[in-house]
């Protein structure tokens, strides 16, 4: 029974021993970790991450479709506008940051972004120098729906 109890208490010690050392590898391994981490998300000039920031590499696409209004010269006497789909025209976007500033000892930083369009035509149905779209101008209608709605109503059609 001695026997028992002598392997029993030296089977626990060396678990909880094992299991110190292990949470205690953890607990290094964590930090360690976490102190990659917030070096890897300090922005400061000449480092990857300041560099990716400054100048970001995934490209930014921005796609526009049309409706193009196939019966412009009957929607013109009152009829009903019939419409195709058009597009897409896809423009390239830069977003580089410029005039990039390091300010309050490394604190804060300033800088300008400007954005720049470039057209991709591989990436488009047209060209939009050359292809002749014809839409409904939106806020032009509804102005004057409104409008002649409020004249109706002042002379009592409604």
């Amino acid at each position: 029974m001695r026997k028992f109890c002598l392997s029993t208490v030296g089977i626990l010690s060396m678990t909880l021993l094992i299991a110190s050392v292990a949470l205690l590898v953890a607990h290094v391994l964590q930090r360690a970790v976490d102190l990659q981490v917030k070096e890897g998300t300090v922005l400061k000039n000449g480092t990857e991450t300041f560099d990716l920031w400054e100048d970001p590499p995934p490209p930014v696409y921005m796609q526009f479709y049309f409706f193009n209004v196939t019966n412009p010269l009957e929607v013109v006497s009152g009829d009903t506008p019939f419409v195709e789909e058009i597009g897409p025209y896809t423009y390239r976007e830069y977003r580089p940051r410029v005039n990039v500033h390091i300010l309050d000892n490394g604190t804060r930083v300033s800088s300008v972004n400007p954005k720049t369009y470039v057209f991709e035509p591989e990436k488009s149905v047209g060209d939009p120098e050359v292809d002749l779209i014809r839409t409904v101008n939106i806020p032009a209608v509804v102005s004057s729906v409104v409008f002649m709605a409020g004249i109706l109503l002042t002379c009592g059609y409604y």
